[in-house]
């Protein structure tokens, strides 16, 4: 990661393979460069921010992710995805960003990375002392204006039938349905916002 001109934040995301090879994207495909404006994007409240996460990182994220998602163990029948994810490796890969508190803890994090002509956004998550903050929404400003930045014709994203939250949060940020469908043994609604 480096500044550009103008203030803006450039860093190098590749795609992940395996979803680029379930995509049927070639090897042109898995290299892509966001660029984030640096103004405003990361500015949170108390003296926080977003920023690219780190190898250090890797527990904190891994804690919030199992904090925002364990509630849904019981009503979806089975562990959510995001509870599973190697976010080691997402992290090597450059695809996670962590929103940083004013005591330098990681109150939330995003998964993003380019597919194709599409940015997806794979995992959105905030702590529960964190929530209700717009740090979800700041996160996912990020994904967006990197999306925008990258050349990509949209966002895309995905959330189980049974996080009703979700059901109403995402059509409210600008997203439509776009489908429904079983996927990976997960009943999925999935979303689009054009950019």
């Amino acid at each position: 990661m480096y500044i550009g001109s103008k203030g803006v934040i450039k860093m190098f995301l590749p795609a992940r393979p395996t979803v680029m090879r379930a995509f049927g994207l070639s090897a042109r495909h898995r290299r892509r460069s966001f660029a984030v404006l640096a103004k405003g994007i990361g500015v949170m409240d108390r003296g926080g921010g977003i920023r690219l996460a780190q190898a250090a990182d890797e527990p904190a994220v891994r804690s919030c992710a199992k904090e925002a998602f364990e509630r849904y163990v019981a009503v979806i029948g089975q562990v959510p995805a995001p509870m599973m994810a190697d976010f080691a490796a997402l992290i090597r890969s450059g695809y996670v960003h962590v929103a940083i508190n004013g005591q330098g803890d990681v109150a939330g994090f995003i998964v993003f990375f380019q597919a194709g002509d599409h940015v997806l956004l794979e995992t959105v998550a905030v702590r529960r002392n964190a929530a209700g903050r717009g740090i979800g929404k700041r996160l996912i400003a990020l994904c967006e204006a990197a999306a925008k930045r990258s050349g990509a014709t949209s966002v895309q994203l995905y959330t189980n039938e049974k996080m009703t939250e979700n059901l109403s949060i995402y059509p409210h940020l600008g997203y439509r349905e776009t489908g429904r469908a079983t996927q990976d043994g997960f009943k999925r609604v999935f979303f689009e916002k054009r950019i």
